[in-house]
């Protein structure tokens, strides 16, 4: 995986919000991409992270132990940034 610092902050929007639709719309990114990106992460973390129904998102037990408390996603969404910036710099 290209960026899994800016996959893991896509999750961690998603499981917030419990949903893909409007954890894109706070990231201003398209739903397919946010979803693309989920996949990604579940596929590099080896287990299905969220359980997806066609009227809610919930975490499994894989995505709980990987969205722990205290996770910062205001700090990660900084960092996924600057991460970004600095490599359209090179």
């Amino acid at each position: 995986m290209q960026d899994p610092l800016s996959a893991m902050h896509i999750f961690v929007r998603v499981a917030e919000l419990r949903s893909f639709t409007q954890a894109a719309l706070v990231l201003g990114l398209s739903k397919t991409h946010v979803s693309n990106r989920v996949a990604q992460l579940e596929q590099w973390a080896g287990a299905r992270l969220l359980q997806r129904t066609t009227r809610s998102v919930t975490l499994t037990e894989a995505g709980q132990r990987l969205r722990w408390p205290g996770l910062d996603v205001d700090a990660t969404d900084r960092l996924a940034r600057g991460r970004n910036d600095s490599t359209r710099d090179r």
